[in-house]
């Protein structure tokens, strides 16, 4: 699976001892990186000795108006999208997609078919999801005590925290200008 990195911390010792075989130089996170650059470009069938640690390691998603949410970088080749269930503000559909590169020159494959999950089918069930899937299985309880605690107050006011909420705050905002026009 193209999420599947391998023994990060064996390839890193070098050896089966304590200490490595020879002298390993850098930061952690460098050899990480140099690490997954290995990995990704080698499935990938692309040289990524130039891309930075941050593409290879961080999870940095970027959240586009209203509800698209790709990840940067080259270490989660994710995209999340939401819609409407109808006119239940309650639910949504969330869309995964996993992206792989493709070698340049080729021609781009078909897409995978689309599998839809049950309302209680894990995510980690699911083909090809593979780690996200694990980690989706264990966020998404969340978001029931979140939504219970939205609708839990005195008030219809819902109070957002100021760093950690600010971009609900302005997809809000963003919504009231479109609706004002």
């Amino acid at each position: 699976s193209y999420e599947e990195d391998g023994d990060v911390v064996a390839v890193l010792r070098q050896g089966s001892g304590s200490e490595p075989e020879q002298p390993v130089e850098g930061t952690v996170r460098s050899l990480v990186g140099e690490f997954k650059r290995g990995v990704y470009g080698q499935r990938a069938g692309m040289d990524l000795s130039d891309r930075s640690d941050s593409d290879v390691l961080d999870a940095i998603q970027l959240y586009l108006f209203p509800n698209f949410v790709p990840w940067l970088g080259i270490g989660q080749p994710y995209v999340y999208r939401f819609r409407p269930a109808g006119h239940d503000p309650d639910r949504c559909i969330m869309d995964v997609y996993v992206l792989k590169p493709n070698e340049p020159g080729t021609p781009l494959p078909s897409a995978p078919p689309t599998h839809r999950l049950g309302i209680d089918e894990p995510w980690s069930a699911t083909p090809g999801v593979a780690t996200i899937g694990t980690v989706l299985d264990q966020d998404m309880p969340n978001v029931v005590g979140v939504q219970r605690g939205i609708k839990a107050g005195r008030t219809p006011i819902v109070r957002l925290a100021g760093d950690q909420e600010s971009r609900i705050r302005h997809v809000h905002r963003t919504l009231d200008a479109y609706l004002a026009d």
